[in-house]
């Protein structure tokens, strides 16, 4: 059990540090400029292209704009140099990084950066298109009834968790008693 906890300790340690277990040259170093401050991509965290493990963070420079990611990625994989990244989130909240496969025919090489991909304003400016797109009567229809939907939805889970709230509330007096 000491073994286990004094191996999890340095393991953390050296991730903390941007340490790595893969040689330096397991691989080519790209920099992914990272333009929020909250600390949430830091070295250890996962790298993923088309789906498929392809490397790292190897470490995470704070700069005046967010942060300088260096991404160690497997030497094996060929990225177009307009490929980019954004974080993803997985079920139980864990932040990884993904790489959007690029179109250009020039190969990533040692050094180069990578940009980010702002998905929430892809997604705004993607929605505004539509928004301006003209609509027949039947799909308005359709609209309005997945937003009144949606609406009766949320009103049932505010309900539950007022349900939810006054038996948290019964279980606590009777575990006081």
């Amino acid at each position: 059990m000491l073994f286990v906890s004094l191996s999890c300790l340095v393991f953390g340690l050296l991730t903390l540090c941007g340490c790595s277990f893969l040689p330096k040259d397991n691989g080519i170093e790209l920099v992914g400029l990272y333009p929020y401050s909250d600390g949430s991509i830091y070295a250890g965290k996962n790298i993923t292209y088309q789906g498929e493990k392809a490397g790292f963070v190897e470490k995470s420079v704070a700069t005046a704009e967010g942060f300088a990611l260096y991404f160690r990625i497997n030497k094996k994989i060929s990225m177009p140099k307009d490929s980019g990244f954004y974080p993803i989130s997985s079920v139980s909240g864990q932040i990884s990084i993904s790489i959007r496969k690029g179109i250009k025919e020039e190969i990533c090489k040692d050094g180069d950066v990578i940009r980010f991909i702002d998905l929430q304003k892809e997604m705004r400016e993607k929605n505004d298109k539509s928004n301006n797109a003209d609509l027949s009567p039947e799909q308005i229809q359709s609209q309005k009834k997945v937003i009144k939907d949606i609406l009766e939805m949320s009103k049932s889970l505010e309900n539950a968790a007022k349900w939810l709230k006054d038996a948290n509330k019964t279980l606590e007096k009777r575990i006081s008693h």
